[in-house]
């Protein structure tokens, strides 16, 4: 009886062994069988892992076929990339040639279309299935030959036309405040010309009505303390007084009951004497003895045009 269950047990277990050695040699059979991918016999390795589990190491890549895109794709926000494969060059003067003229009919609503750097044809091949690249070499600007696609990295032709227009509107807007501030000082000045407190020399300045005679360093100080509070007269330059004397008619006459050389221009009266001015002094014509910390003062100010 004994005899009997242990013959019985050894062939169970003689089974098992033949099923499993058949199971495994079914497996590396098949393994070693051709299958198909894309219409390629190619071999498939596998690795068994665990009993009835396995992993592939090894997949055969379908091959790329460039496709035409319905319109142009944006890759990292900011590289738009045409919509097909333009040729294969030799030189990139020729493949140039052709981007230029996507340009000048501004093809896909920009005009900055380009042959691509390395980096960026980098990022397309990362991307070659959403762009539709194929299996070619593509041309970069590093190297001379190769598939185009053009890229642009630039706004679009709309979004150009939108900036200047917003550009043009700010231009307007900022020539209007302008005029308006010239405006308002023209009328200021104008009151000032009407009132007699000033009086225009028909080019860049407007005189004060007369001549402040400073006979001391005192009255000097006064008359510059009187116009610095105004923030608009000042002393005149002696480029601005000699200019003035070279359009003034001169003549000899008594002024306040001497007889003194006066220079005359656009009513403006300036006799023969030492005038203070911004860059210090300025003789017109002959002196009549004033010196040191004395002179005549005569405040101006600039007329808008």
């Amino acid at each position: 009886m004994r005899n009997r269950i242990f013959i019985l047990i050894f062939i169970a277990i003689t089974g098992n062994i033949i099923c499993l050695a058949q199971n495994y040699n079914t497996n590396v059979n098949q393994n070693q069988n051709n299958i198909i991918v894309n219409n390629q016999p190619v071999i498939e390795r596998v690795k068994y892992i665990e009993k009835y589990r396995t992993v592939y190491v090894e997949r055969p890549q379908p091959k790329r076929y460039a496709r035409k895109l319905s319109a142009p794709v944006c890759l990292l926000s900011s590289i738009w990339v045409y919509v097909e494969d333009l040729g294969d060059f030799r030189s990139l003067a020729d493949a140039q040639e052709i981007v230029n003229r996507l340009n000048a009919v501004g093809k896909h609503g920009r005009n900055d279309w380009r042959i691509p750097t390395s980096a960026e044809l980098t990022v397309m091949e990362q991307n070659a299935d959403e762009i539709g690249l194929g299996d070619g070499i593509y041309l970069a600007t590093s190297h001379r030959n190769g598939i185009l696609r053009p890229v642009s990295t630039g706004a679009s032709i709309s979004e150009k036309n939108r900036a200047n227009q917003a550009y043009q509107r700010r231009l307007a807007e900022e020539e209007r405040r302008q005029t308006a501030a010239r405006n308002m000082k023209l009328q200021a000045q104008q009151q000032i010309i009407n009132s007699g407190q000033g009086i225009s020399d028909g080019a860049s300045l407007i005189w004060a009505p007369k001549n402040v005679n400073a006979n001391s360093a005192y009255e000097k100080g006064s008359v510059l303390s009187s116009y610095r509070t105004t923030g608009k007269w000042r002393l005149p330059s002696s480029y601005e007084l000699s200019n003035f004397k070279q359009k003034a008619a001169f003549s000899q006459r008594p002024y306040n009951g001497v007889l003194r050389k006066v220079y005359v221009y656009k009513d403006i009266i300036l006799v023969g004497g030492r005038y203070l001015t911004k860059d210090g002094y300025y003789d017109l014509g002959t002196s009549d003895g004033i010196s040191g910390s004395q002179g005549y003062v005569r405040l101006v100010q600039d007329l808008e045009q």
